[in-house]
């Protein structure tokens, strides 16, 4: 298995952990300064690695999910205070949220 730390953050398989909510926000605005494109891909662990982009709206978090094909399901506004209740905030309360390492 390939490892590495990048910046105090974990990384395997071209994914790093998430740690906390507050660096979500970093994360998604890293990824479109570098990439030019709105949002950022992050994935919960486990059976089904369901993929989510996530992008920073006026006080939201617009939460996709997106199929196989990555395209969209549909858009969740999640109130920031209430991310813990969505899965992506039960995801990385259990050190189950990666979002793929930004080139």
């Amino acid at each position: 298995m390939y490892g590495a730390v990048m910046n105090g953050r974990a990384t395997a398989l071209g994914l790093v952990a998430v740690r906390e909510a507050d660096d979500i926000a970093s994360l998604v605005k890293e990824a479109e300064i570098v990439t030019g494109k709105p949002g950022r891909q992050f994935v919960v662990a486990g059976a089904a690695r369901r993929v989510y982009r996530v992008a920073v709206a006026s006080f939201v978090f617009e939460v996709t999910p997106l199929d196989d094909g990555n395209e969209p399901i549909f858009t969740d506004a999640v109130v920031i205070e209430d991310l813990g209740q969505h899965r992506l905030g039960e995801a990385l309360q259990s050190g189950q949220l990666f979002t793929p390492v930004v080139n």
